[in-house]
């Protein structure tokens, strides 16, 4: 390998074989999915497998994968077995890996994410997806996340009634006793939540929205809940023998504020700007992609033209750095359009423009 370009190799004659200069010629990459169980039930909990191999001849960076919690299930844990970056993020469902490096065999990260099978999961198959979020070509700022599939499997949840934790008795032994559930998962929503809470036997219902464990005193469930602002919502289910479930919670965080620049290198009508450095945009919260991501644009307005640009998101912040130099005293107008980003709540930022004049040198 040449040590000062390493898509250029040498062979044992000592003649030099250039790389294709086209980067998706250098990309190869491969995701796995697998689950420790494909058949479960209620109150198991599933290992969710996720590996991603880079197979091509040049290092990706920044890399994430997307792997939802199932409906149906809960978060428990989430691990990346012998390495340090345990960055996987349930509110997204994104699992950073930052670097996937180029090796002559390819190098490879695997996952691990253990979810919970809920009750409302009884007799449901659950879709266990992963896919590719972003895979950056380094050097070259190309997205290849498109070019690696994404793959899916199925989680047969058996259905029917449990027996509690074996106290739940009646006249002449075990009575049937089934578990309550919320026909709205744990999550971040930008608008309020209608919450139904079902059970499939007689059992009543009793909850609270005040994070407090609930019992047979506690508010009786009679219609849907309205949930206007971030609540932690816990509920059992009581028999006529005055048998409790296990309490169940539901975490819902509300957020309807979008995300917003709150701070910029250059700010607005800045004078005097480098010619090569990149421009950051800081945001009041963690940003990802949307529909108009590539939307975004700079444009000299002295020659009336746009520029190439790449772009990369990292947490909060937008990095926008152009192909070319800059020309010097020249004027430049950056356009973020609206629907750009958005929040991990789904809320979209509405339209940014600023402007900059470049300096001398």
């Amino acid at each position: 390998m040449n040590a000062e370009n390493p898509l250029q190799t040498t062979t044992d004659s000592g003649s030099n074989i250039q790389y294709p200069v086209d980067p998706s010629l250098l990309f190869s990459g491969t995701l796995s999915l697998a689950t420790s169980k494909t058949t479960v039930d209620a109150e198991d909990t599933v290992d969710i497998m996720v590996t991603l191999t880079n197979t091509g001849l040049i290092n990706w960076s920044p890399v994430s994968v997307y792997i939802p919690i199932p409906n149906g299930t809960e978060f428990v844990s989430f691990v990346v077995p012998d390495r340090n970056l345990q960055n996987y993020d349930p509110s997204s469902n994104l699992w950073n890996l930052n670097v996937m490096e180029y090796m002559p065999r390819g190098s490879q990260k695997t996952a691990i994410l253990t979810v919970k099978v809920l009750p409302e999961a009884a007799g449901k198959t659950l879709s266990v997806i992963a896919q590719v979020n972003q895979l950056v070509l380094e050097g070259y700022g190309v997205d290849m996340a498109k070019y690696v599939q994404s793959r899916s499997v199925n989680l047969k949840v058996n259905g029917g009634y449990w027996s509690g934790n074996g106290t739940n008795s009646g006249p002449g032994g075990a009575t049937a006793f089934s578990n309550p559930w919320a026909n709205t998962s744990s999550g971040i929503y930008n608008g309020n939540q209608l919450v139904k809470l079902q059970v499939n036997g007689k059992e009543t219902i009793y909850y609270t929205t005040n994070g407090k464990t609930p019992n047979n005193v506690s508010l009786k469930y009679t219609k849907p809940i309205h949930i206007n602002s971030t609540t932690v919502l816990k509920f059992i289910a009581v028999d006529q023998f005055a048998h409790k479930s296990s309490v169940y919670t539901k975490n819902y965080v509300i957020d309807k504020i979008p995300p917003k620049v709150v701070n910029a290198t250059p700010k607005n009508n800045h004078a005097g700007f480098s010619l090569t450095a990149p421009i950051t945009l800081t945001f009041n919260e963690k940003i990802s992609k949307a529909s108009q991501y590539n939307n975004i644009q700079i444009k000299n307005k002295n020659t009336g033209k746009l520029v190439s640009i790449t772009k990369s998101v990292t947490g909060n912040k937008l990095t926008l750095k152009m192909v070319r130099s800059r020309l010097s005293l020249n004027n430049y107008q950056i356009y973020i359009p609206t629907g750009a980003f958005k929040d991990q709540a789904g809320n979209k930022n509405s339209k940014y423009v600023s402007k900059f004049k470049t300096s001398k040198y």
